[in-house]
């Protein structure tokens, strides 16, 4: 992710000042060593425990009753995946050789509105363009690209040829959805296709110690050339539109001609950062706060600028209701 130096530079404050705080040196298997150590770490540098609602140092006491030294790994695996699945968000997980904690909350309890099968057979086809990770085809004047996932790179060749294929167009439907994230710096340079200028989308700060963090940093994004996107564009979401992905929607909705449709994104506006236990499992959690040029946090998701949902009916005859609506503002 980007701006990792910034994380290093503050990593010698991230410990202090915190009651229960207990550092381990060295491997340890000791079950309340390994369960302070995780609890301390996300007191100090967890960002979201205000948004969240989420009193921790209650959820120390009613988790930590269950650990002893007696207690079994799967044991203590799941006492501490319960504690940070309370947290309900997707960028916090614990890693342990036979499992992995998570929460999909942020998609699971909302509708899909989007099916690949009917995106593929119906709009792309089998002839439609590949450019390294985007999947494009033009209907009737009109750009559909398709980018699955911002871990997937791409080079200034791709670029220049999406460039070069949108020149032919009136405008460009831009779907993400289902695009769960990846490398912030592939939505950065998605992102500097659609401006030919420098421009600021939203700030950012990172939690150094409890209840303390830096200061607000401004987000911009650059251009790639002088050859920048300049027609319409429509961009889909849905609510498996994360992280990285949640990112570059907010990029895309500080551009001029740029339209926001279907549905809610996941969130995930927090940059992940990965930590070790004593006893040698990982974790990763949120240690960074984004905000629009609003001053809106985007943890929880990026409204729409119109909410549009795939209709059954719709998909029963292989059509999908987002990207006909997007196709007819571009019309």
């Amino acid at each position: 992710m980007r701006n990792i130096y910034v994380y290093l530079f503050f990593f010698s404050t991230l410990f202090s000042a915190c009651e229960k705080e207990f550092i381990a040196d060295g491997y340890s298997d000791d079950p309340s060593e390994n369960f302070n150590y995780l609890w301390v770490d996300f007191e100090n540098r967890y960002a979201f425990f205000e948004l969240k609602g989420v009193d921790w140092s209650r959820l120390y006491d009613s988790f930590n009753q269950f650990v002893s030294p007696q207690i079994s790994k799967d044991s203590l695996f799941s006492v501490m995946g319960a504690m940070l699945y309370s947290l309900q968000d997707g960028h916090v997980n614990i890693v342990a050789p036979f499992n992995r904690s998570r929460n999909w909350s942020w998609f699971e309890d909302y509708p899909e509105n989007f099916n690949e099968s009917v995106v593929y057979r119906n709009y792309l086809k089998q002839n439609y363009q590949i450019i390294g990770p985007f999947d494009c085809v033009i209907v009737d004047s009109v750009l559909y690209m398709y980018y699955g996932s911002f871990a997937y790179g791409f080079t200034n060749d791709h670029l220049s040829a999406l460039t070069t294929l949108v020149s032919k167009c009136k405008g460009v439907v831009l779907d993400i959805r289902n695009n769960t994230g990846g490398s912030s710096g592939n939505a950065f340079r998605l992102a500097s296709l659609f401006t030919d200028k420098n421009i600021e989308v939203g700030k950012r700060r990172i939690k150094v110690k409890v209840n303390s963090y830096s200061s607000w940093e401004p987000i911009t994004v650059s251009p790639y050339s002088s050859k920048s996107i300049t027609v319409p564009v429509v961009l889909l979401t849905n609510r498996k539109t994360y992280s990285a992905a949640n990112n570059f929607t907010l990029m895309m909705k500080s551009m001029s001609g740029v339209i926001h449709l279907g549905d809610k994104t996941g969130g995930g506006g927090g940059t992940p950062v990965f930590n070790q236990l004593p006893n040698g499992w990982t974790y990763r959690f949120s240690a960074t706060q984004t905000i629009d040029l609003k001053g809106s946090l985007i943890e929880n998701g990026i409204e729409p600028d119109r909410y549009v949902s795939t209709s059954i009916t719709d998909e029963l005859e292989g059509i999908d209701t987002i990207i006909e609506e997007a196709i007819k503002l571009l019309k």
